[in-house]
């Protein structure tokens, strides 16, 4: 059974070779790709920093020297980022925005940067100072959807799509309703790293409301994929989805 592994380049290679570990056969086609924004400055005060992700963590890293603060991670894939690139205090939600929000609210920092993409999955920034915690947003890069040709090409002999965040699962879902036929993801097995990730996914698959009939949506929603959601969100969680698929 093919896999399609979706995630960026500097990731897709080891989620690659744990897909095959578990004896499926990996074909490598990201639809995001990472574009690092330019540097903005520090605040002058802070005691904590909020990281979103690994990306975010590794640019962070490579641009500025401040190591010492403590640190919230959305999961535990970040937080061991942050202690790889020596980061002293390191302290994972081992979940999703929400999930961070609460972890730091239960330690109360002064001054928090968060560090997020240009436009951020959860409004984190704006939640810590509505529960009035000083909050510095810091964006440090964009994703950027890039076609998937050699898997579009291929989309006939790949049988399970994995899913690592919600952007790309919507651009998938959309790509799969535009450019395939329309049993093709009925076929398909999607594992998506949240239950927010397979909601967009499903908003992708289906038409538009105002382009199509009641019946026609009804019809998509009959031919629903197949879509498993992860315990939690993170790669371990989503592999043993993976494992208990039949080869």
């Amino acid at each position: 059974m093919k896999v399609w592994v979706t995630r960026t380049a500097n990731r897709a290679h080891k989620t690659a070779a744990a897909v095959e570990a578990l004896g499926f056969e990996a074909l490598i086609d990201p639809v995001l790709k990472v574009e690092r924004l330019p540097t903005p400055p520090l605040p002058d005060v802070t005691d904590a920093i909020a990281f979103t992700s690994r990306s975010a963590v590794e640019i962070f890293a490579k641009t500025y020297t401040l190591r010492t603060a403590t640190t919230f991670c959305v999961g535990d894939a970040t937080a061991d980022a942050a202690r790889d690139q020596g980061f002293s205090t390191v302290l994972s939600a081992a979940g999703d925005g929400r999930a961070v929000f609460e972890l730091i609210c239960q330690h109360r920092p002064q001054a928090v940067i968060v560090c997020a993409p240009e436009t951020p999955a959860a409004p984190l920034t704006q939640w810590l100072t509505d529960a009035g915690i000083s909050a510095h947003e810091l964006p440090l890069y964009r994703t950027i959807t890039i076609t998937p040709h050699a898997a579009l090409n291929a989309i006939d002999d790949i049988d399970i799509i994995l899913l690592h965040s919600a952007k790309a699962a919507r651009f998938i879902g959309e790509m799969l309703r535009t450019k395939t036929g329309p049993d093709t993801a009925k076929r398909l097995t999607f594992i998506a790293i949240s239950k927010a990730c397979a909601e967009v996914l499903k908003t992708g698959l289906n038409p538009p409301s105002d382009s199509h009939s009641a019946i026609e949506r009804e019809n998509v929603s009959e031919n629903s994929p197949k879509l498993l959601i992860s315990q939690f969100p993170d790669e371990a969680s989503m592999l043993m989805l993976l494992s208990d698929i039949p080869r």
